[in-house]
């Protein structure tokens, strides 16, 4: 049996989705203000 939670885990972390939607939506909203796109490798 596979173990879901890091599944699920990876899978936020692959989509980016794995900080609180408010820190999420604040970054972008300060990268399209100040047109500097930061690209997280």
């Amino acid at each position: 049996m596979r173990d879901t939670t890091e599944e699920v885990a990876t899978y936020k972390e692959a989509r980016n989705l794995d900080e609180p939607l408010l820190d999420r939506y604040t970054d972008w909203l300060i990268d399209v203000t100040t047109l500097d796109p930061r690209v997280e490798e």
